[in-house]
């Protein structure tokens, strides 16, 4: 297949094709399926009159993919890979499983995480483990079921372990042992060029069922971007993902780390590690705490010796803090709003809660919430902060009350030991790691010094949208040949993309 901005990767031999039962010609939506027998004419002008402006490329995936092809589709940063997502979401409303690897990736894309849909939870376990859960969860089952289409977008995130428990996953619940994902056609969206999953047990695309599912890989080479700056940026991203940099983008990159950064922002500043974001995080909390009239401390409460390394144990806040979520949760008065874990809010007020629902001394007490909560509660005077996102994705910017998690041991929240305190961290600086999958509209700082992953500069570089919006510290050092050794991606990242493009 040769088409404008596309660039086919490899076609394996098996094929993964569920054809449509009226027209035999793969699987297509539930809409256009309707009006086939009813005439060809009124389903096209009900398509096109809602769809959006595709290139060539982007409606060969779009085709491949609702005739029953599993495909794995990757590109660099600003090549429209999200708007093939979009676009399958909206010719199969309903009937696609859209999901991501991230909570914040999930949301940019209008669906859930992989393993809240698939009935994972937190994946603690052997695979046979998993398989059994999700086997005895009837509403996951359902899903898997219903599902007649199953996107996975940021796959780089998911490991080989992983995508091939997910694989058993599918075939038990589907009841199609013999065929990949239960004979579920699948859209795996992502770049390999980034940081490796975090429980690096080998790539999505080293798995088993990776050979046996995806007929077709395809690249998005295009730069959709118009603005002559965002063009610039795109294709510096694309160098950066190769670890080869021409001398056109590296002056352009040196001219975001000269350029003055305007006081009254409050950019993301992402850092390769841990250290450096609590060293920035403490810098600007205490700069915060200056000019904020109240500081309120929360400390950790440990339940039963339970311990979480990744709970702080005491969190400081006031008016203007920045901070990130650590857990997906729901707010609003009946919890109908939900926040993604790595949303990133700030600290608009705090509220102070009738002593009546957490303190069962309280001659009108009430029971609303669970022992350990309240003591939480009782601890800091029913003293809460109230958060406003600040990528909110509804646009509507509301203020939301925060409540402390249990987060036993073993598991995301319950009973038993474990800790309560606010899902939250500070947010002014997050590492390249913790920034993966999302992506940031208010400005984003880029501090390269320490680099020592493949895949941490490109993911640091490309979190940010606009070049009007992005800053650069400390760009590393670059070899008369355009090589920078600090952006050489990992060697079998590099080996399956050369495999691929023959």
């Amino acid at each position: 297949m040769s088409r404008e901005g596309l660039r086919p990767l490899s076609v394996n031999s098996a094929q993964n094709v569920q054809l449509d039962p009226v027209t035999g010609d793969g699987w297509l939506p539930a809409k256009r399926r309707k009006t086939s027998t009813m005439g060809k004419t009124s389903a096209a002008k009900e398509v096109t009159s809602t769809s959006v402006s595709l290139t060539k490329a982007q409606q060969a995936v779009v085709d491949l993919v609702l005739r029953g092809r599993s495909v794995f589709l990757t590109g660099a940063a600003g090549t429209g890979k999200s708007v093939v997502l979009q676009e399958l979401n909206r010719q199969a409303k309903r009937q696609v499983a859209l999901t991501a690897a991230t909570g914040v990736a999930a949301l940019l894309i209008g669906g859930e995480t992989k393993h809240s849909w698939s009935g994972l939870g937190q994946a603690k376990g052997t695979s046979a483990e998993l398989v059994e859960r999700v086997r005895m969860d009837a509403a996951a089952c359902n899903r898997w079921l219903a599902a007649r289409l199953l996107v996975i977008d940021e796959v780089s995130m998911i490991s080989a372990h992983l995508l091939d428990t997910l694989d058993q996953c599918g075939r038990v619940c589907r009841g199609v042992p013999t065929v990949p994902f239960g004979n579920l056609p699948v859209l795996l969206c992502g770049d390999f060029h980034q940081l490796p999953p975090v429980a690096m047990d080998g790539w999505a695309f080293q798995a088993k069922v990776w050979k046996e599912a995806i007929s077709v890989s395809l690249e998005l080479t295009e730069v959709l971007r118009t603005d002559p700056q965002e063009r610039q940026l795109a294709k510096a991203l694309q160098e950066v993902r190769e670890g080869l940099v021409s001398d056109g983008s590296w002056h352009f990159l040196q001219s975001l780390v000269t350029k003055p950064r305007p006081q009254n922002r409050c950019p993301v500043v992402v850092v390769p590690t841990n250290r450096q974001a609590d060293e920035i995080n403490r810098a600007a909390l205490q700069s915060a705490m200056k000019t904020s009239g109240e500081v309120y401390r929360y400390g950790a409460l440990h339940i039963g010796g339970g311990r979480r390394k990744e709970v702080p144990e005491e969190l400081c806040l006031c008016q203007g803090t920045v901070v990130v979520l650590t857990s997906s949760i729901r707010v609003g008065p009946q919890g109908e709003v939900k926040w993604a874990n790595g949303l990133r809010c700030c600290v608009s007020g705090f509220v102070e809660l009738p002593r009546r629902v957490y303190d069962h001394r309280h001659p009108d007490f009430e029971a609303i919430h669970g022992l350990n909560l309240r003591q939480f509660l009782l601890r800091h005077e029913g003293r809460l902060p109230k958060l406003q996102a600040l990528q909110d994705p509804s646009s509507e910017r509301s203020e939301y009350v925060l409540y402390p998690v249990h987060l036993a041991d073993g598991a995301s929240t319950g009973e038993g030991p474990g800790v309560v305190q606010l899902p939250i961290r500070l947010g002014w600086a997050l590492t390249a790691h913790r920034a993966q999958g999302a992506s940031m509209d208010e400005g984003a700082v880029a501090l390269l010094r320490g680099l020592f992953s493949p895949g941490q500069a490109y993911v640091a570089l490309s979190r940010c949208r606009r070049a009007s919006d992005l800053w650069i510290e400390g760009l590393p050092a670059r070899s008369a040949d355009g090589r920078v050794e600090a952006f050489t991606p990992d060697q079998e990242v590099q080996s399956f993309y050369e495999m691929m493009r023959g």
